[in-house]
């Protein structure tokens, strides 16, 4: 919501904030990762939905995210 609100930096800081108190949760690099694509951040978009995918290889949105960020 803050992201879709102009306010990615923030954003992203809150994605940090709950990957410490859950650090696998695959939906919460997804998001983070999501992020960081419409920011235009390729790299970390990258490296985030690898993340996703690495904690749990059966999220379908995750695989989609990073298909999306290399194929672009």
């Amino acid at each position: 919501m803050l992201d879709e609100q102009g306010q990615a930096s923030q954003a992203i800081e809150e994605y940090k904030k709950a990957l410490e108190l859950d650090p696998n949760n695959s939906m919460i690099f997804l998001g983070d990762g999501e992020s960081y694509m419409r920011n235009n951040r390729v790299r970390e978009a990258v490296d985030t939905a690898e993340k996703a995918v690495r904690a749990n290889p059966d999220n379908v949105e995750a695989h989609k995210l990073l298909s999306q960020i290399t194929s672009s």
